[in-house]
């Protein structure tokens, strides 16, 4: 019976240190990861979420500025960090989005800020996008690997009525330069 007991303490043991080895690795990958945004963006406050998607790590901060930045780190090779600019928190919809597109990395993201309660769901391109809830708002984002030549972005609330509706299309392509035709429809219900 003792031997038992001895076993399981001994089971017990080694689990609590794997446990503990687990947490603080995911501690010290936090702060890697924060370390590598602060050296290319020194408006850095926190990490709101990450997402692994070989072979990057997708980082959403929030910035100095009261906007959420996007960066990309590599996670293969040199592990390069990539900044792709900042979307801003507020607006008087309580919605806000912006886009992070990388041709050289074929990196093309759509990504913002919901603080309007009553938006419960964000399409891009009909599909439902990523949200994340924050103390103060909700990130919304859509991973591409193609870039958004024509999109449309529409939020929607509970009832699945459009509180928000964006259109872009790229019309004319004349010496590598684009014109764009955006259309913006707000609808408040």
């Amino acid at each position: 019976m003792k031997r038992r007991y001895c076993i399981l303490l001994v089971i017990l043991f080694f689990l609590s240190i794997f446990i503990i080895m687990t947490l603080s690795e995911d501690k010290q990958d936090l702060h890697w990861i924060e370390k590598k945004i602060i050296q290319k963006d020194d408006t850095f406050k926190a990490i709101i979420y990450t997402q692994t998607k070989k072979p990057y790590i997708y980082v959403f901060y929030k910035s100095n500025s009261n906007s959420i930045g996007l960066g990309l780190i590599e996670v293969s090779g040199r592990n390069q960090t990539h900044i792709f600019g900042t979307v801003p928190i507020d607006s008087n919809i309580g919605f806000t989005y912006g886009s992070g597109e990388s041709k050289k990395l074929s990196q093309y993201i759509l990504y913002g800020a919901i603080s309007n309660t009553e938006i419960t769901q964000v399409l891009v391109k009909g599909t439902l996008s990523n949200l994340v809830k924050n103390n103060e708002f909700y990130l919304w984002f859509h991973i591409s690997e193609q870039p958004f030549n024509s999109t449309s972005i529409m939020a929607r609330d509970r009832a699945g009525v459009i509180v928000f509706e964006k259109e872009k299309r790229s019309i004319v392509r004349l010496n590598k330069s684009v014109l764009e035709v955006n259309t913006v429809s707000l609808r408040f219900t």
